[in-house]
């Protein structure tokens, strides 16, 4: 606001700018705060962020790819080994909000500053739900994909 209204006063000092504050009532949904925040950066900020997690599980895959093989030689299912990966992965992510909430608790009791700007609501819980397990399949895709890929045999004997 403040340089908003010092561009304009540079431009015609005789000006008189008058604002009228408006204070919600606490009920606005997640789709009007989201777009109230310029919705397509945060699209960006998501993407980017699926891509980072995509790029980290794909290297946690590598790393762990012996791992896959020996399980899979000692004949556990496919099934149950991408079981085991989404369970690895919600437990980060349970981790991270946990963090997160954390953070907001404390950075709200000590310093007084409000890192969740939107009330807790119902909705507000199932569009994380919903985001969660959206960015759970898209980070895990190609790593299973991978992992059904996986021949034991040839892969021990290349890690050796």
């Amino acid at each position: 606001y403040e340089l908003v209204y010092r561009n304009i006063v540079s431009m015609d000092p005789t000006v008189i700018i008058g604002s009228k504050a408006l204070k919600g009532n606490g009920t606005s949904t997640i789709k009007t705060t989201l777009y109230r925040e310029n919705f397509r950066v945060n699209i960006v900020v998501y993407i980017f962020c699926l891509l980072n997690c995509m790029l980290m599980s794909e290297f946690w895959i590598i790393e762990r790819n012996r791992e896959f093989a020996i399980r899979r030689t000692y004949g556990y299912s496919r099934f149950r080994i991408i079981m085991g990966i989404v369970r690895d992965i919600l437990m980060l992510c349970a981790a991270s909000i946990i963090i997160c909430a954390g953070i907001a608790f404390l950075a709200d009791a000590i310093c007084n500053i409000k890192l969740l700007p939107a009330p807790i609501t119902n909705n507000a819980v199932l569009a994380v739900a919903g985001t969660t397990v959206v960015s759970l399949i898209v980070t895990i895709a190609y790593p299973v994909y991978r992992i059904l890929k996986i021949s034991p045999a040839v892969t021990l004997k290349d890690i050796g």
